[in-house]
């Protein structure tokens, strides 16, 4: 994408790592025709905040930010990307790149590009690898950038672990443990090593016990929050962003602005 002083926007040449999944686009699955989407083992989650679904969510919830997009929506042009395990770097990277590039400094029919990454707690690694590579692109080609970090949580239902368990019940749950071996180290049983292994993967649907006497006098809890994280980048200050508490802000405008007046000669 070219730049109004004809600098182009070039996205990095390194090969972004091959993953499993190769259908990860922001857009959920159509309901009718075509493959259908992948079984999801039991780990169905939805949005308490939005209207349930039955399709396998593999996008992530955007109602933690509807009020916020319909404010930035009249003044920008905003492209909202998920950022989840089988997300390619470079690929979100190409995109954010791309729409920045809707820029013009004195067009004001041109709604400037913003970008927002949003990403849950365990994938916000990834997330600001992306920023961050978006952020160099820029800083290369001479440009400011902004950057807006919020943390929020998400309440999301997890799967029923079926009545509280009994004193017997949980007695032998507690005592239960490895077997110790004739050398005196504990070993564990195959089923435990696959266990460990699909540990990551069950994470989001892990929750803890209450204990049988709170289970006696309150409802059991079926919901968990989540924590998740998003990112907005924008090639323009963003006020309606900077005057909320719950954002944080990031730019390199000093830097761009020292380096403008070092070539002047005034620094």
């Amino acid at each position: 994408m070219a730049s109004p002083n004809g600098t182009r926007l070039q996205p990095s040449s390194t090969p972004s790592k091959k993953r499993k999944h190769d259908n990860d686009d922001d857009q959920p699955q159509p309901e009718g025709g075509g493959k259908a989407p992948p079984a999801n083992n039991g780990r169905h989650k939805r949005q308490l905040t939005g209207p349930s679904t039955s399709q396998i969510a593999r996008t992530l919830p955007l109602e933690p930010h509807s009020a916020v997009l319909g404010e930035l929506r009249a003044s920008y042009d905003v492209l909202t990307l998920s950022v989840i395990s089988s997300s390619k770097i470079e690929k979100r990277v190409t995109a954010a790149l791309a729409h920045l590039g809707r820029f013009h400094p004195s067009d004001m029919a041109v709604r400037p590009g913003v970008v927002m990454l949003h990403a849950r707690a365990r994938d916000a690694g990834k997330m600001i690898s992306i920023a961050e590579l978006v952020r160099r692109r820029l800083a290369e080609g001479g440009y400011k950038w902004y950057q807006y970090n919020r943390l929020y949580d998400v309440e999301t239902q997890v799967r029923d672990a079926g009545p509280p368990p009994s004193v017997v019940e949980e007695t032998v749950l507690l005592k239960k443990g490895p077997r110790p071996s004739k050398g005196g180290h504990a070993e564990k049983d195959e089923q435990d090593e696959e266990d460990e292994e699909e540990e990551d993967d069950d994470e989001d649907d892990f929750e803890a016990m209450p204990t049988r006497f709170k289970d006696a006098v309150m409802e059991r809890k079926n919901t968990v929050a989540k924590p998740y994280m998003s990112v907005m980048l924008s090639r323009v200050p963003i006020p309606e962003l900077q005057a909320k508490a719950i954002f944080t802000c990031q730019s390199n405008e000093a830097q761009i602005e020292y380096q403008r007046r070092k070539k002047m000669g005034l620094a």
